[in-house]
């Protein structure tokens, strides 16, 4: 029972020292991400790229399809969200850009996905993993902005300055990071692809 409460005690504790980082790291991607739709709704530029889309049509060989696993999609995922955790080296700044331009990417995706499907083919083939691939970049991006926070802390608030604590918070935020892309890899390369 002991051991419950501590465990339950250093989570919550965890959880209030990183809260602040990984809430600027998720509102980023989220109004990255439905900004982005919501550029795209109003300017009509759907409707600019299908014409586009119409007008170049080429000749072009078959692309050879190959097997969608999860191994791949998590080797892939993992390689795309590699910038956004050699940020750390920037205290954040490259990472916050990458993860706005990650958000903007992924929105994009979905607004010319619902150009061409229902928003229930859109939905049924990216809500489930993709809920955990936003959590997962907006965890690589919590990884990648604690220094900045803990230097901000450090000069603004005169708390010291990296304790053994915070190098022990950025592992456990870069092992949820993995977690979390890796539940998304294997919920698409598993799940997403049988429906």
């Amino acid at each position: 029972m002991a051991n419950q409460f501590s465990i339950k005690a250093v989570g919550l504790s965890f959880m209030k020292r990183n809260r602040d980082v990984f809430v600027l790291s998720l509102l980023t991607v989220l109004a990255s991400f439905f900004g982005t739709i919501l550029y795209l709704q109003l300017t009509g530029a759907g409707e600019v790229a299908a014409m586009v889309q119409e007008a170049s049509v080429l000749d072009v060989e078959e692309p050879v399809e190959e097997e969608l696993t999860w191994t791949s999609v998590f080797q892939h995922n993992f390689m795309i969200l590699l910038p956004a955790c050699i940020g750390v080296l920037s205290f954040g700044f490259v990472s916050f850009w990458y993860i706005v331009l990650q958000g903007c990417l992924l929105g994009s995706t979905i607004f010319y996905l619902s150009k061409d499907l229902s928003a229930w083919m859109v939905f049924k083939y990216t809500f489930l993993h993709g809920v955990f691939e936003i959590l997962a970049i907006a965890l690589v991006g919590a990884f990648a902005m604690k220094p900045a926070v803990v230097t901000f802390n450090c000069v603004a608030l005169k708390k010291p300055f990296f304790q053994k604590r915070d190098f022990k918070d950025m592992a456990l935020l870069f092992v949820f990071y993995v977690s979390f892309l890796f539940i998304a890899a294997l919920i698409e390369g598993l799940i997403t692809t049988k429906l």
